[in-house]
């Protein structure tokens, strides 16, 4: 009896888990291409990669005026948005068809509201780098790197990302993190011969 009890909490922990594992609109990492096209139309599916950029759903210029383009804006923000934020430009990989990474780019104020919600969806990251980044003008600004870690997955959330007024949200699977090393050390080996 005491070992069926134990499986049973067992189980009722690795659903637990699973419950709260990376997702974005409710697809999991090792979904398939076919469960993330579904969830999410506005996306544009070729070969390995799903994406999505926000000047091809919403363009600045539509026939209809202002309330046409307010409302495409609305069905864009909603089809897309993570956490809270608009996205400017995201990324999905698949690995063997399934659900390997993503990574998205926002406008800071919406990466300021996308760190909050994941803090409250998956609780305090498990590192948090608050060192502040310069220009190249040398002007310093705050910023944050916050990290969730699940299993063998992973979430970075950036205050600013490659841009100053830009945030951005990875999520990668083990096997895209090996994927990844894999290329790098192929491109190491590559500059190692270019000398």
């Amino acid at each position: 009896m005491k070992k069926v009890l134990i499986a049973a909490a067992l189980a009722a922990c690795s659903c637990m888990v699973m419950a709260d594992d990376f997702s974005y609109k409710g697809v999991k990492l090792g979904d398939s291409m076919e469960q993330f096209q579904a969830a999410l139309p506005l996306y544009q599916c070729k070969d390995d990669a799903c994406t999505y950029i926000r000047d091809s759903c919403a363009p600045t210029y539509m026939r209809g005026g202002a309330a046409a383009f307010e409302q495409k804006l609305a069905e864009c923000r909603e089809g897309t948005s993570f956490g809270g934020g608009m996205l400017n430009y995201g990324k999905a990989k698949f690995i063997d068809g399934k659900f390997a990474s993503l990574y998205m780019i926002f406008p800071i104020a919406h990466a300021r509201v996308v760190g909050d919600a994941l803090e409250e969806k998956y609780g305090k990251p498990t590192t948090i780098d608050t060192k502040p980044v310069k220009n190249r003008a040398g002007a310093e600004f705050d910023n944050w790197v916050k990290t969730w870690a699940k299993g063998d997955s992973e979430l970075v959330a950036r205050l600013r990302a490659s841009k100053i007024d830009e945030g951005s949200v990875s999520i990668s699977s083990a096997a895209a993190k090996a994927e990844e090393q894999a290329r790098q050390q192929q491109q190491t080996k590559a500059g190692a011969k270019d000398f």
